[in-house]
């Protein structure tokens, strides 16, 4: 599958020509029904079936099973398993569960303090989003995390993807946008600044080590990316996308949750990344590019209602997300198909 007009740049989607057999991340076929791998530069790779968990070593496409009860580097996980819903683990770095009056997250020992200080990098502010409160921590790396009510953008906009789908008679980007500006407008104060950690090198390098020719051709998308103009500093979220974001329409009110990436950033980014994710969900959903632009630019119309955007970052941003995702979902079954897509928004010049 080739990307449009315009990049002259093929990335497939890796299934075998002829055989019917698909290799992803260099486990071959269905495997033992994995269906997302979590990439990282270095170390191994999550691999999950939604239920069960390995560790894959992404250049020899080995799976080790991984048992959350007897993670090594994650001694307080096995403690807490019982008491609730297991939301999300990544072997050897963290997880996180859904308990009756909020959230436990278990990270490792020596990443504690920093996941505990990040959290109380915020508060909760009139017209901001509701944020979790630290209620209680263990040196073996647990922290309890206040309830954050509603449901999420994510299923709120599942299937339905249009723009202006209203909440309180208004459209529910304008409450999240109304949020998150008053979210950049917090104090910066002892927050650390956000690390460089979405370099367009360091992802090609990390898709090469499981599929090389695939990353061969992402490099040259990578070399055609803008660099990230100066925008004036603001407190980021760092990973703020549709699955982050609470609603609870009895309010109305926006949560926010998964903050350990709190820091100094930029509002661009945090603006861009979810734009590009409802466009991404739009797409999903078997939508177009032009819905999947309207989204994010409906996204964009809201916040400047409440807080200014540098235009030229926001650009950049956002085709250094497209890029991103075209990366990461290689490696993720239910978005691998569209990265020829993704992989093409990444090479467009901004509107």
């Amino acid at each position: 599958m080739t990307p449009g007009t315009g990049t002259g740049i093929g990335i497939g989607t890796g299934i075998g020509v002829g055989t019917g057999i698909e290799v992803m991340g260099g486990i071959t076929g269905s495997g033992p029904g994995i269906h997302t791998l979590y990439p990282r530069l270095r170390g191994e790779w999550t691999a999950t079936d939604g239920e069960r968990h390995w560790a894959h070593n992404p250049e020899t496409g080995s799976l080790t099973i991984a048992d959350p009860a007897d993670d090594p580097r994650l001694p307080g996980l096995g403690s807490v398993l019982g008491e609730g819903r297991l939301l999300g683990y990544r072997v050897n770095r963290r997880a996180v569960l859904a308990v009756g009056d909020g959230f436990v997250k278990v990270v490792r020992p020596r990443r504690l303090a920093a996941v505990v200080a990040a959290h109380r990098l915020t508060v909760s502010a009139p017209e901001g989003p509701v944020l979790p409160r630290v209620v209680g921590t263990a040196d073996v790396g647990i922290i309890r995390l206040s309830r954050v009510g509603g449901v999420s953008l994510h299923e709120l906009i599942r299937g339905n993807p249009e723009p202006g789908t209203l909440l309180d008679k208004e459209p529910i980007l304008f409450h999240v946008a109304r949020a998150l500006a008053r979210f950049h407008r917090s104090p910066t104060s002892g927050a650390p600044n956000l690390p460089a950690g979405h370099d367009p090198a360091d992802w090609v390098a990390t898709v090469a080590r499981a599929e090389p020719e695939a990353a061969h051709r992402l490099q040259r998308i990578a070399r055609s990316l803008p660099p990230l103009p100066p925008a004036p500093p603001a407190l980021t979220h760092g990973d703020l996308h549709d699955k982050n974001i609470l609603i609870d329409p009895c309010g109305p009110t926006v949560g926010l949750v998964d903050l350990d990436g709190v820091a100094v950033g930029t509002a661009e980014d945090d603006v861009a990344n979810l734009g590009v994710h409802l466009g991404l969900r739009a797409l999903q959903a078997g939508g177009s590019v032009a819905t999947a632009r309207i989204l994010a630019r409906e996204l964009h119309g809201h916040y400047r209602r409440f807080g200014p955007l540098d235009e030229a970052r926001l650009a950049a941003a956002e085709l250094h997300t497209w890029f991103r995702l075209a990366c990461l979902y290689r490696f993720r079954r239910s978005g691998r198909s569209l990265t020829p897509v993704m992989a093409t928004l990444a090479a467009a010049a901004p509107e």
